[in-house]
């Protein structure tokens, strides 16, 4: 499992934060990356997420920390072609009485799902 550390930061009175990565894809628990330098890394990081989004920074003005986030991933295997989806649907699902009503079919909107509409049982 991999984690991204990230940070929410914004100038004080602002409303809004800026999101950032501070630590990205390390692994889930290491914190090696909390030094002593953690305060100017995390100014300069988000003056460059400040300066990439609004073509300006405050350097007068010390930003706070709004917020902190841990977005843990971990890769799983692939899904299938959605197209075997719809067949495996279409098989389960069968109209009434052997003809389907008016506007009735099985319609494929994601990987694994499908939406059955009126008239299907």
């Amino acid at each position: 499992m991999r984690a991204n550390y990230q940070l929410n930061m914004r100038y004080p009175g602002q409303n809004f934060s800026l999101s950032f990565d501070f630590a990205a894809d390390a692994p889930l628990g290491d914190l090696s990356f909390i030094q002593k330098d953690f305060a100017e890394r995390a100014v300069a990081l988000f003056n460059a997420r400040h300066m990439a989004e609004y073509a300006h920074v405050r350097e007068h003005e010390v930003p706070e920390i709004s917020g902190v986030r841990l977005a843990a991933h971990v890769v799983t295997p692939h899904p299938r072609h959605p197209a075997a989806s719809c067949r495996a649907a279409l098989r389960l699902f069968r109209p009434r009485n052997g003809a389907p009503t008016s506007g009735g079919s099985v319609r494929c909107r994601s990987i694994s799902a499908a939406t059955l509409l009126r008239g299907w049982r």
